[in-house]
C-alpha cells in the first residue's frame, strides 16, 4: 500500500491518488500554508494540479508573512481554481507560515476550519 508522504505539497498527489484510484470522493479540502510560491513550484508543481483542477469547496489559511507563498501568489493560483469550484481564503496578518503551523495558532485555525466547514454544508 502507498502512503502519502506529510506535507501540503504531497496533499495534492494524494488528493488524486484517493480520487482516481481508490474512488473516493472529496466532499472539501482545507490547506493550512499551502506553498504556491515560485520556488517551491520548482520541485512540488506536480502536485499543485490536484489542489487546482479539484472540484471540490477549498479553503486556504495563510499567514500574512508567509515565507513561500505571497499573498498575490495565493490570489493568482486561486484564479485558476475558481472556474471549477468554490475556493475561499482567510489571510491571518502578521503570522510567518512556520508561526500559522505552530500549536500557537490552532484554536484559531481551527475555529476558522469549523465556521467555514458550518457556512460549506449549509449552503
Amino acid at each position: 500500500m502507498k502512503r502519502a508522504l506529510p506535507g501540503a505539497p504531497q496533499s495534492g498527489s494524494a488528493l488524486a491518488q484517493l480520487e482516481q484510484e481508490k474512488n473516493v470522493n472529496i466532499s472539501a479540502y482545507v490547506a493550512v500554508g499551502y506553498t504556491f510560491g515560485k520556488l517551491a513550484s520548482i520541485g512540488f508543481y506536480r502536485h499543485f494540479n490536484s489542489i487546482v483542477t479539484a472540484s471540490s469547496p477549498k479553503l486556504f489559511i495563510m499567514g500574512g508573512n508567509d515565507e513561500f507563498t505571497s499573498i498575490n501568489q495565493l490570489e493568482d493560483m486561486i484564479k485558476k481554481m475558481r472556474s471549477n469550484s468554490k475556493v475561499d481564503t482567510e489571510i491571518v496578518a502578521n503570522v510567518g507560515h512556520f508561526e500559522l503551523e505552530s500549536p500557537t495558532y490552532d484554536a484559531l485555525v481551527s475555529k476558522l476550519v469549523l465556521e467555514w466547514l458550518d457556512k460549506i454544508v449549509i449552503a
